[in-house]
């Protein structure tokens, strides 16, 4: 994958569990995502509500015990920088949802008013379409033929 975006990259909840789940078909490409942001070619960060919504995947759909998945999280702010929601991301978050005008997801809506919060405009993500419409925000969907 060429990186082609600059500055701080949120790293979607999906691009976490790809790169977790060797299984699966996503697994290459979210490990080279992984690998590159280790490597310095873009720095990664991660939202609060990413590490949540990771946890709950994994003990829900893959029946991993929450302590095991405590430590894989840990092992995640070792690498990554952590974002959280500020006082003001509730008022990016109700400015998001009168501005779209679409039933797009809440969650991924808070999840962009965290990241403008934050001051991040890049999301790499293979679920582009649930945040289309979304004005500053510069999203990488790397499963997507160019």
């Amino acid at each position: 994958m060429q990186t082609i975006l600059k500055g701080r990259i949120l790293l979607d909840t999906n691009i976490l569990i790809y790169a977790y789940d060797e299984s699966s078909p996503y697994h290459a490409k979210a490990a080279e995502i992984i690998n590159l942001a280790l490597a310095g070619e873009f720095e990664a960060v991660v939202a609060q509500q990413n590490l949540i919504e990771f946890a709950n995947i994994l003990t829900s759909n893959y029946k991993i015990p929450a302590s095991s998945v405590s430590g894989d999280i840990e092992d995640i702010l070792k690498d990554f920088q952590l974002i959280t929601p500020l006082p003001k991301t509730i008022h990016h978050f109700l400015q998001l949802i009168r501005d779209l005008n679409v039933n797009t997801y809440l969650f991924d809506i808070y999840l962009v008013a965290t990241m403008i919060s934050n001051d991040i405009e890049n999301l790499i993500t293979c679920n582009d379409k649930d945040f289309a419409g979304i004005k500053g925000l510069t999203v990488i969907n790397p499963y997507k033929k160019e």
